[in-house]
Order: C-alpha cells, then structure tokens, then sequence
C-alpha cells in the first residue's frame, strides 16, 4: 500500500512538472499580437505574398470601417487582394506612425506610400489576434 502510495504522488508530481512545463514552453513560444502585426508589416512592406498571408487566419475578415460586411472573407481572397497590389506598386511601404496594444488588438497609425494610382494617405487598421493569426481587421482611411 506504501508503495502504491509512493507512486501515486511520483506520478501526480509528475503530471504536474509536465504540465507547467508545458505551460512555460507554450509562453516563452507564443507571438505577442504586436509581433505578428510587425511580421505582417514588414511582408507588407517587402510585398512578400506568402510570409503575409501566412500572418492571417483562415478565416481571416477585413472591414473597410464603418461598414459592418467585410470586404475579404478568406485566405484565398486576401491573396488575389494583395497579390495585385504587391505586383502594381513596386514602392508600396507602411510606415508605423504609432501603435497602441491592449490585449489581442492592435491599433497602428500608418502613413502608406507607393501605391499605385494612389497619393500618399494615413490609415488606422485595427487588428485583432488570435493564436497568433489576424482573424480580423478594421481599415479607416
């Protein structure tokens, strides 16, 4: 009975040290939202088509605000999105005017420049981050 004991308590004091082990793995591992709205960023701004729509969710919606219907309702449209944007503006960049962070959202500020067909013009995007994917975003020009 001793030893059932014994290896009982091994095995749930074991258990636990998995566990928070596990715990401390997954976050020391898991993306801040600002770190996943950056590397979009930075896709963005090198017209990377893969590395940005690998920063979204597959059920990624975009919103042009205030309007409560998305624009873009999943990978395959942000895509054909972006990719004619990427391949028409040679000189497309974001620049980061400001950025505010409170739990999943990020706000960013941004100055867009090189578009094609476009002057110059600031933007807010509100992005809100979920397991380390953009499943939504609010645009207001």
């Amino acid at each position: 009975m001793v030893c059932s004991i014994i290896i009982l308590i091994s095995c749930i004091k074991g258990a636990t040290l998995l566990w928070l082990n596990y715990i401390s793995f997954h976050n020391l591992n898991t993306m801040k939202p600002e770190t996943v709205i950056q590397q979009q960023v930075d896709a963005y701004n090198n017209r990377d088509i893969e590395a940005f729509v690998s920063c979204h969710s597959p059920t990624i919606k975009l919103y042009n605000f205030p309007k409560d219907y998305p624009f873009c309702n999943d990978l395959k449209q942000l895509r054909n999105i972006y990719t004619d944007i990427f391949d028409q503006s040679l000189n497309l960049h974001s620049k980061i005017m400001n950025r505010i962070v409170m739990g999943d959202t990020v706000i960013d500020h941004e100055l867009i420049t090189g578009r094609k067909g476009v002057d110059p013009f600031e933007l807010i995007a509100i992005y809100e981050v979920r397991d380390e994917f953009i499943v939504k975003a609010y645009f207001k020009r």
